[in-house]
């Protein structure tokens, strides 16, 4: 074996150089793409409509195949986490160790539903693609978040709010029969919705309710909640039932509630009733007038004989008067001849 010549040590540590070189490119391009590996991606809580301090959410974020990746902290192919007032949680899945092919997840809110809350029903579909480049020697994942519509979305949020239902106070329906009767009849009284959407109160049908008093008295329809804000309107009135010897109160009220939210997402509700010849009333006033009668409870066939009895006495006695008046003066003359 010859001895290497200075010129021939210089090719051979160059020679070296370029090796070595390239083993570091190699190196760092594995380190590169090892981040690529990594899907990570905030989920957000945002709450609106009052004092936030006391606000949890419960989320649930859950793989489509339990041999998928999932985030640290997951039991089998579920993870759940909470989120308490206007934060958000990190979501971090390693796919270092995860064949090519498409990983499927679905994100959701699982918070109980409370009085007054609404909670964003939104349901996310994320989906990880795993590819390996060949030329590169290299794993690289990509992510797509889908919302409930299909559309592709760069960020994951659920927005819930608080708006306080609101129970709006009851007026009474007061009732008055003038007039002396011998027994309490029954009357009935309607409560019609003027729009589809109106709440109503337990009982109702087809935006209807209906309550029944018996003589005088008072009663109520019931409590309905609003939900929502906006202006709603009612109409109140006495349903005829054809009770003989009673005037029926034919006054039609209209009950309207003008409803708002507040700063802290509460229900305010304005309401005014008002009647044929009544402004800003504060119950609803019927008086039905009984007719008093000595012929009540006669029958009609005894009415019908009993005049017939008094035109025939009233003629009878006419005829009597007319017959006996010549009698007395026949008799007066035959006593002056006499």
């Amino acid at each position: 074996m010859g001895v290497l010549t200075k010129k021939g040590r210089k090719i051979i540590l160059v020679a070296l150089s370029v090796i070595f070189a390239g083993c570091l490119m190699f190196t760092a391009t594995i380190t590169a793409s090892a981040a690529t590996r990594v899907v990570d991606f905030d989920v957000v809580q945002s709450f609106s409509g009052i004092n936030i301090s006391d606000t949890v959410g419960t989320y649930t974020f859950s793989a489509s195949n339990e041999t998928n990746p999932m985030p640290s902290g997951a039991s089998s192919s579920i993870y759940n986490f909470t989120l308490d007032e206007n934060n958000s949680e990190n979501i971090k899945i390693d796919f270092s160790e995860a064949h090519t092919g498409i990983y499927l997840y679905e994100l959701k809110q699982t918070t109980p539903n409370q009085d007054g809350y609404r909670y964003d029903n939104q349901v996310y579909t994320v989906k990880c693609m795993v590819t390996y480049d060949s030329e590169t020697k290299s794993k690289t994942v990509e992510v797509f978040i889908y919302r409930s519509d299909g559309n592709k979305t760069a960020s994951v949020v659920f927005n819930n709010s608080y708006q306080a239902d609101s129970a709006v106070e009851k007026p009474p329906v007061v009732k008055t029969v003038s007039g002396s009767t011998s027994s309490d009849s029954v009357f009935k009284f309607k409560l019609k919705s003027e729009g589809e959407s109106n709440p109503m109160p337990s009982g109702s049908s087809n935006g209807v309710k209906y309550i029944t008093i018996q003589g005088s008295g008072t009663a109520e329809f019931g409590t309905w909640i609003y939900t929502e804000s906006g202006t709603y309107v009612y109409k109140v009135s006495e349903v005829n039932t054809g009770v003989a010897g009673y005037t029926y109160d034919k006054t039609v009220y209209t009950l309207t509630d003008v409803v708002t939210v507040d700063q802290y997402g509460g229900m305010l509700v304005e309401r005014s009733i008002e009647g044929n010849m009544v402004t800003s009333a504060s119950k609803f006033k019927f008086v039905n007038r009984y007719a008093n009668s000595s012929l009540m409870g006669v029958k009609t066939g005894d009415i019908a004989q009993t005049g017939l009895y008094i035109l025939i006495s009233a003629a009878a006695a006419a005829m009597a008067f007319i017959v006996a008046k010549p009698r007395r003066h026949r008799n007066g003359g035959n006593s002056a001849r006499s």
